[in-house]
């Protein structure tokens, strides 16, 4: 196995956390703009293109994520899996904008806490299993994951957008770190 040595600047805390909120923050508003384009029966549609969940499930379950961070910086607790599924945000394109809009000043609320905010995580590793409780996490690395979970999501979004005959934007679905495919930059149709 050929290593290689990565090198990067560390940069200080304002800056990191700066960067986390701000790609979040992005991450959010390009979903929003997308969905902004879809008809809510399109939003709500399942089984497409070999995807079995609509966008409107992914979305809602990359809102529960930012939700549950936003909610952690003021108790500590953290719980991903603790998720309200069939609400609005799952079958109103407009319900999610408004949900998107609020977390996007959220994640701008929290923007001048530290990174190494202190975090106990709970999950659930299967389902036959208890729960891990007691996990220390800090805020900026929750940050760096609900950042790179959203982006998986909008990663399917953009296979479902694709079945329902959309172009879809460039960067879409793809990690900072991932070359970008030659793709039309829209979502048009």
């Amino acid at each position: 196995m050929i290593q290689t040595k990565r090198t990067t600047l560390k940069s200080d805390e304002r800056a990191t956390m700066v960067a986390l909120i701000e790609s979040n923050q992005a991450s959010l508003i390009q979903l929003s703009e997308v969905i902004g384009q879809v008809r809510a029966d399109e939003y709500q549609q399942r089984s497409v293109n070999g995807v079995g969940s609509s966008i409107g499930s992914h979305v809602r379950h990359c809102l529960d994520h930012v939700q549950a961070l936003a909610d952690a910086v003021a108790v500590g607790d953290l719980d991903y899996d603790v998720r309200e599924r069939g609400t609005a945000i799952e079958t109103s394109p407009e319900a999610a904008k408004r949900r998107i809009d609020a977390l996007v000043s959220r994640l701008q609320s929290i923007r001048y806490q530290p990174d190494d905010v202190e975090l106990e995580l709970r999950t659930l590793p299967h389902r036959d299993g208890p729960a891990i409780e007691g996990l220390s996490t800090s805020l900026g690395r929750e940050l760096a994951f609900v950042l790179h979970h959203t982006i998986h999501h909008a990663s399917l979004i953009a296979v479902i957008l694709t079945g329902l005959g959309y172009s879809v934007p460039v960067a879409l679905g793809y990690a900072p770190a991932t070359p970008l495919p030659n793709r039309e930059p829209s979502c048009a149709r």
